[in-house]
Protein backbone atom coordinates (compact mmCIF):
# COMPACT_ATOMS: atom_id res chain seq x y z
CA UNK A 1 0.00 0.00 0.00
CA UNK A 2 2.87 2.72 0.68
CA UNK A 3 4.21 1.76 -2.93
CA UNK A 4 1.01 2.96 -4.23
CA UNK A 5 0.84 5.55 -2.41
CA UNK A 6 4.31 6.65 -3.32
CA UNK A 7 3.88 6.08 -6.80
CA UNK A 8 0.77 7.98 -6.54
CA UNK A 9 2.54 11.15 -5.61
CA UNK A 10 5.60 10.83 -7.57
CA UNK A 11 2.58 10.78 -10.15
CA UNK A 12 1.00 13.84 -9.07
CA UNK A 13 4.21 15.88 -8.13
CA UNK A 14 6.25 15.15 -11.86
CA UNK A 15 3.58 17.65 -14.16
CA UNK A 16 4.50 20.44 -11.98
CA UNK A 17 8.25 20.18 -12.53
CA UNK A 18 9.07 23.34 -14.74
CA UNK A 19 10.80 22.56 -18.35
CA UNK A 20 12.18 25.08 -20.47
CA UNK A 21 9.23 25.59 -23.49
CA UNK A 22 11.66 24.43 -26.26
CA UNK A 23 11.35 20.76 -25.00
CA UNK A 24 9.12 18.74 -26.10
CA UNK A 25 6.36 17.63 -24.43
CA UNK A 26 6.79 14.91 -20.97
CA UNK A 27 4.04 12.78 -21.26
CA UNK A 28 3.06 10.03 -23.71
CA UNK A 29 0.15 8.36 -24.57
CA UNK A 30 0.44 4.93 -25.89
CA UNK A 31 -1.59 1.44 -27.71
CA UNK A 32 0.35 -1.69 -27.99
CA UNK A 33 0.51 -5.36 -27.47
CA UNK A 34 0.68 -7.63 -24.33
CA UNK A 35 1.60 -11.03 -24.12
CA UNK A 36 1.43 -13.10 -20.59
CA UNK A 37 2.94 -16.28 -20.58
CA UNK A 38 2.63 -18.51 -17.38
CA UNK A 39 5.76 -21.67 -16.95
CA UNK A 40 5.63 -25.27 -15.58
CA UNK A 41 8.82 -26.61 -15.88
CA UNK A 42 7.82 -29.21 -14.60
CA UNK A 43 5.96 -30.58 -18.01
CA UNK A 44 7.78 -30.64 -21.64
CA UNK A 45 4.99 -27.98 -23.34
CA UNK A 46 4.08 -26.25 -19.25
CA UNK A 47 3.47 -22.86 -20.88
CA UNK A 48 0.58 -21.20 -21.13
CA UNK A 49 -0.28 -17.74 -22.83
CA UNK A 50 -2.85 -15.26 -23.03
CA UNK A 51 -2.62 -11.90 -24.87
CA UNK A 52 -4.33 -8.91 -26.25
CA UNK A 53 -4.21 -5.08 -25.97
CA UNK A 54 -2.48 -2.09 -24.11
CA UNK A 55 -3.17 1.30 -22.98
CA UNK A 56 -0.66 3.12 -22.08
CA UNK A 57 -0.06 6.82 -20.74
CA UNK A 58 3.94 7.75 -19.80
CA UNK A 59 5.69 10.43 -18.16
CA UNK A 60 9.56 11.14 -18.50
CA UNK A 61 10.75 12.97 -15.11
CA UNK A 62 13.68 13.98 -16.63
CA UNK A 63 16.25 12.24 -18.72
CA UNK A 64 16.55 9.26 -16.59
CA UNK A 65 13.35 8.17 -15.07
CA UNK A 66 10.00 7.50 -16.85
CA UNK A 67 6.44 6.50 -14.96
CA UNK A 68 4.30 4.33 -16.86
CA UNK A 69 0.59 3.85 -16.20
CA UNK A 70 -0.88 1.04 -18.37
CA UNK A 71 -4.28 -1.09 -18.76
CA UNK A 72 -4.14 -4.43 -20.59
CA UNK A 73 -6.91 -6.28 -21.94
CA UNK A 74 -6.34 -10.18 -22.26
CA UNK A 75 -9.12 -12.35 -23.87
CA UNK A 76 -7.29 -14.48 -26.35
CA UNK A 77 -5.06 -17.48 -25.86
CA UNK A 78 -4.50 -20.65 -23.80
CA UNK A 79 -7.24 -20.03 -21.48
CA UNK A 80 -10.47 -20.96 -22.87
CA UNK A 81 -13.19 -18.51 -22.02
CA UNK A 82 -10.81 -16.08 -19.55
CA UNK A 83 -10.43 -12.41 -20.20
CA UNK A 84 -8.01 -10.69 -18.06
CA UNK A 85 -7.99 -7.46 -17.13
CA UNK A 86 -5.48 -5.52 -15.32
CA UNK A 87 -3.24 -2.34 -14.96
CA UNK A 88 0.53 -1.38 -14.02
CA UNK A 89 2.38 1.24 -12.39
CA UNK A 90 5.89 1.22 -13.08
CA UNK A 91 9.25 3.06 -12.66
CA UNK A 92 12.17 3.06 -14.74
CA UNK A 93 15.55 4.27 -14.72
CA UNK A 94 17.65 4.58 -18.09
CA UNK A 95 19.51 7.26 -19.84
CA UNK A 96 18.94 9.28 -22.91
CA UNK A 97 15.10 8.66 -22.01
CA UNK A 98 13.80 12.06 -23.37
CA UNK A 99 16.62 11.68 -26.44
CA UNK A 100 16.40 10.76 -30.05
CA UNK A 101 17.57 7.50 -30.66
CA UNK A 102 17.97 4.15 -28.57
CA UNK A 103 16.96 4.16 -25.10
CA UNK A 104 17.31 1.15 -22.45
CA UNK A 105 15.81 1.22 -18.72
CA UNK A 106 15.78 -0.99 -15.61
CA UNK A 107 12.69 -0.85 -13.81
CA UNK A 108 9.80 -1.96 -12.15
CA UNK A 109 6.53 -1.73 -10.16
CA UNK A 110 2.95 -3.01 -9.28
CA UNK A 111 0.04 -4.77 -10.97
CA UNK A 112 -3.12 -5.71 -10.71
CA UNK A 113 -5.43 -7.95 -12.65
CA UNK A 114 -8.71 -9.86 -12.54
CA UNK A 115 -8.87 -12.89 -14.49
CA UNK A 116 -12.97 -13.47 -15.37
CA UNK A 117 -13.96 -17.30 -16.60
CA UNK A 118 -16.83 -19.79 -16.02
CA UNK A 119 -15.94 -20.27 -13.00
CA UNK A 120 -16.08 -16.72 -11.36
CA UNK A 121 -13.63 -14.02 -10.84
CA UNK A 122 -10.31 -13.98 -9.15
CA UNK A 123 -8.10 -11.04 -8.17
CA UNK A 124 -4.21 -11.03 -8.92
CA UNK A 125 -1.72 -8.31 -7.32
CA UNK A 126 2.07 -8.26 -6.79
CA UNK A 127 5.41 -6.35 -8.10
CA UNK A 128 7.48 -7.31 -10.85
CA UNK A 129 10.78 -6.25 -12.05
CA UNK A 130 12.05 -5.60 -15.93
CA UNK A 131 13.85 -4.10 -19.07
CA UNK A 132 12.84 -2.19 -21.34
CA UNK A 133 14.51 -1.07 -24.75
CA UNK A 134 13.27 0.92 -27.26
CA UNK A 135 13.67 4.06 -29.51
CA UNK A 136 12.82 7.74 -29.55
CA UNK A 137 12.47 9.65 -32.45
CA UNK A 138 11.54 12.96 -32.08
CA UNK A 139 7.67 13.08 -31.47
CA UNK A 140 7.24 9.27 -31.38
CA UNK A 141 8.49 6.06 -29.86
CA UNK A 142 8.20 2.39 -29.65
CA UNK A 143 9.13 0.60 -26.15
CA UNK A 144 9.12 -2.72 -25.94
CA UNK A 145 8.99 -3.39 -21.62
CA UNK A 146 9.59 -7.43 -20.49
CA UNK A 147 8.35 -7.61 -16.85
CA UNK A 148 8.64 -11.21 -14.55
CA UNK A 149 6.48 -11.21 -12.07
CA UNK A 150 6.64 -13.40 -8.51
CA UNK A 151 4.78 -16.54 -9.42
CA UNK A 152 2.93 -17.54 -6.21
CA UNK A 153 0.59 -15.04 -6.11
CA UNK A 154 -0.92 -17.21 -9.61
CA UNK A 155 -0.24 -20.51 -7.94
CA UNK A 156 -2.33 -19.59 -4.95
CA UNK A 157 -5.33 -18.17 -7.14
CA UNK A 158 -5.65 -20.40 -10.35
CA UNK A 159 -7.09 -23.79 -9.86
CA UNK A 160 -7.75 -24.34 -13.59
CA UNK A 161 -3.46 -24.93 -14.21
CA UNK A 162 -2.68 -28.72 -13.19
CA UNK A 163 0.69 -27.90 -11.93
CA UNK A 164 2.85 -25.48 -10.01
CA UNK A 165 3.55 -21.61 -12.24
CA UNK A 166 7.15 -21.88 -12.09
CA UNK A 167 7.51 -18.03 -13.68
CA UNK A 168 5.86 -15.34 -15.33
CA UNK A 169 6.97 -13.60 -18.11
CA UNK A 170 5.09 -10.32 -19.74
CA UNK A 171 6.05 -8.45 -22.71
CA UNK A 172 4.40 -5.51 -24.25
CA UNK A 173 5.03 -3.63 -26.95
CA UNK A 174 3.90 0.30 -27.07
CA UNK A 175 4.04 2.61 -29.57
CA UNK A 176 3.51 6.05 -28.15
CA UNK A 177 3.32 9.83 -28.67
CA UNK A 178 5.07 12.65 -26.91
CA UNK A 179 2.26 15.14 -25.96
Amino acid sequence: MKLIRFLATITLLAPSIAYSEDEPGRLRLGVGFYLMELYDEAVLSGREAQYGGVLSVGYLINNNFVLHGNYYSLSSGDFDDTDIEGSEILIYYGRDLTKRGVQQSIGGGYFSEDWDDSTGSKSLDGLQLGYGIGYNWDDTSITALIHFRDSSEYDDTLTQLEDEINSVFVLSVIFSTRL
